[in-house]
C-alpha cells in the first residue's frame, strides 16, 4: 500500500495544473507521514515484529552494530547542534531510523516467508504497466486535455508533473531498484507463464521511461552489474542480460514509434559522458565538507548552502554529518560488499539471491549520481531491495525480554511523535 501510495498522485488527474504548487509537497508529505506512522504503529502493536527486527540487528556482526550506532550517534548531533533547522533535521534523521527499522524488518520476513516475494514483483508490474499506457495515453490527448497547443518537449514534462509529483527524476529511483527484480519470473521456473509475460512487458515499460528521461545513470548501474556479476556467476549474468537486452531494444522500438508523433528527449541525443552541472555540485559539496569535517555542516543544511541537491550519497554524508560518520558509512557498505559476495558461492544457484544483490548494486550506484533517498518512492524502494538481500542472512530465533520490548517500544513511540509533532514546526511534512 505505501509502495502505491509513493507512486501514485490522485491530485494530478483532479486539480491539472495546480499540483505543481502546494498541494504537491502536501501530498508528498502526507504519503511519507502516513507510511512511517503506520509501520511505526504496527511495530509496536506486533510483538513479531519487534522480534524480526531483533533477530536480523543480532545477525550483524559486533563492529557493525557499533559502527551504525555512532553513524547515528553523530547524525543526532548533527541534526541538534549544527542544523538550521533542528524540526527539519530530526524529522529527516527520524525517516533513516525508520528505514533502518523496515529493512531489519523484512530481512527477517522474506526470509520466513519468501514466497511475498510474489507481491512486491506483482506490486512492481502494476505499477509499471499502468503507468506506462496512462503515460502514452496522455501524450496522444494532451492537447485535447489542455485545450490548447503545446510544444512537444514539453510533453514528457507536462505528464511527468501530472503523476510524478512535480519531479521528472522521479520514477528513475523506482526503475533503479526494482527493474532487476523484474528478471527474476523470466529467469525462475517457479512462475506461471502469464507473470513471466507481465514481467517481461513491465521491463519493456521501464526501459521504455529510460529512454524517454535520458537517464543515463541508468546505464552506467547495468555496466557497473554486468561487470561485478559477470565474475561472480557468469551463467547466470548471460541470462539476465539477455532479456533486459531484448526488453531495451523493444523499449526503443516504441520509443521510435511514439517518437515519431510526439517529440520526446531521448538517452542519444544526450552527451552520455557530460555530466551539467554535477561536477560543480561534487567540488562545491568537497569543498563545503573539508572546510567542516568533524561534524559537517548539519542534516539538510547542505541544500541551503547548495541551493541544489548534492547528487552524491558518499558526499552528502561526508558534507552534513562529518568524518567519522562518512567513515562509518564506508566500512558498513565495504563489509556489507564483501559479505553479499561471499554468501553469492553459497547461493550461486539462487536467481532471487542474484537479482535482490543486482537491484541494491543499481540502487546504490543510482545514489552516487542522485542520492534523493528522501524522496518517497526511493525511500520505499530502498527498504525493499536492501530488506531482501539482508533477508540471506544467517539469523537465530530470539526472544524478546520485558525491558528490551519496553525499550523499542518507546524507541518507536519516539519516533512517532517525531513525525506527528514536528511537523508543526516548519512549513511542509516533508
Amino acid at each position: 500500500l505505501g509502495l502505491l501510495l509513493a507512486f501514485w498522485s490522485p491530485l494530478g488527474f483532479l486539480l491539472g495544473d495546480i499540483t505543481v504548487g502546494i498541494l504537491t509537497f502536501f501530498w508528498r508529505g502526507m504519503t511519507v507521514l502516513f507510511i512511517w506512522v503506520v509501520l511505526l504503529l504496527l511495530f509496536i502493536i506486533s510483538s513479531k515484529g519487534k522480534m524480526l527486527i531483533a533477530e536480523s540487528f543480532c545477525a550483524l556482526s559486533k563492529w557493525i552494530k557499533l559502527l551504525i550506532i555512532v553513524f547515528f550517534i553523530i547524525g543526532i548531533l548533527s541534526a541538534s547542534i549544527k542544523a538550521f533547522s533542528p524540526p527539519t533535521a530530526f524529522k529527516a534523521l527520524a525517516i533513516d531510523l525508520s528505514m533502518l527499522l523496515c529493512v531489519l524488518y523484512l530481512a527477517s520476513y522474506f526470509k520466513r516467508y519468501p514466497e511475498a516475494i510474489n507481491w512486491l514483483i506483482a506490486t512492481v508490474i502494476i505499477c509499471a504497466i499502468l503507468y506506462f499506457l496512462i503515460t502514452v495515453g496522455y501524450l496522444y490527448a494532451v492537447d485535447y486535455l489542455l485545450h490548447a497547443p503545446m510544444n512537444k518537449s514539453e510533453y514528457l514534462s507536462f505528464i511527468l508533473n501530472q503523476l510524478n509529483f512535480s519531479n521528472k527524476r522521479f520514477l528513475d529511483h523506482f526503475i533503479s531498484w526494482f527493474l532487476p527484480l523484474l528478471a527474476l519470473p523470466l529467469m525462475s521456473s517457479n512462475y506461471v507463464k502469464l507473470m513471466k509475460v507481465l514481467s517481461f512487458i513491465a521491463m519493456v515499460a521501464l526501459w521504455f521511461f529510460v529512454i524517454a528521461h535520458a537517464s543515463r545513470s541508468i546505464l552506467v548501474e547495468y555496466v557497473v552489474i554486468l561487470l561485478v556479476m559477470s565474475v561472480l556467476n557468469y551463467r547466470m549474468t548471460i541470462r539476465f542480460f539477455f532479456y533486459h537486452l531484448s526488453a531495451a531494444v523493444i523499449a526503443a522500438l516504441l520509443f521510435i514509434i511514439v517518437n515519431s508523433s510526439v517529440g520526446l528527449l531521448s538517452v542519444l541525443e544526450r552527451d552520455v559522458l557530460a555530466n551539467g552541472d554535477r561536477w560543480l555540485l561534487w567540488a562545491r559539496t568537497l569543498n563545503i565538507a573539508i572546510h567542516n569535517p568533524l561534524l559537517g555542516v548539519g542534516e539538510l543544511n547542505l541544500v541551503f548552502y547548495l541551493q541544489d541537491y548534492p547528487h552524491n550519497i558518499v558526499l552528502a554524508v561526508f558534507a552534513q554529518w562529518g568524518v567519522v560518520a562518512l567513515a562509518a558509512f564506508l566500512l558498513v557498505v565495504l563489509r556489507s560488499f564483501i559479505r553479499a559476495v561471499q554468501l553469492m558461492k553459497e547461493y550461486i544457484q539462487s536467481e532471487l539471491y542474484f537479482v535482490a544483490f543486482s537491484s541494491v548494486l543499481a540502487g546504490m550506484i543510482h545514489a552516487l549520481f542522485s542520492n534523493l533517498f528522501r524522496m518517497p518512492l526511493s525511500q520505499i524502494s530502498l527498504i525493499f531491495a536492501l530488506g531482501l538481500l539482508l533477508s540471506f542472512m544467517r539469523t537465530k530465533s530470539v526472544s524478546l525480554r520485558i525491558v528490551p520490548l519496553i525499550g523499542m517500544n518507546v524507541f518507536f513511540v519516539i519516533l512517532m511523535a517525531v513525525f506527528i509533532i514536528l511537523p508543526m514546526y516548519y512549513v511542509t511534512a516533508m
